[in-house]
């Protein structure tokens, strides 16, 4: 008996969400999350005709953590 696979059960689920959605997860505005697309930062997809999606994965991989010097300094004893 030969077993059957389904190719979308091997693919990550996307959590697609509204642009409004997006921008209160992302604390910004929705106009920053469509220059966001625009710029090609975040993929963006279309359900229908009007409404647009994006995946909140895109989102969290375009936040870049800025870096400090107390993370590498080392502390001195007196």
């Amino acid at each position: 008996m030969a077993t059957i696979t389904n190719a979308w059960a091997k693919t990550p689920a996307r959590r697609l969400v509204s642009i409004a959605t997006a921008a209160d997860y992302a604390a910004c505005s929705g106009k920053t999350i469509r220059r966001r697309i625009a710029d090609g930062t975040i993929r963006a997809y279309r359900f229908g005709k009007r409404a647009v999606r994006v995946d909140l994965a895109d989102i969290d991989d375009a936040l870049l953590e800025i870096p400090t010097v107390a993370a590498g300094r080392v502390t001195r004893a007196s």
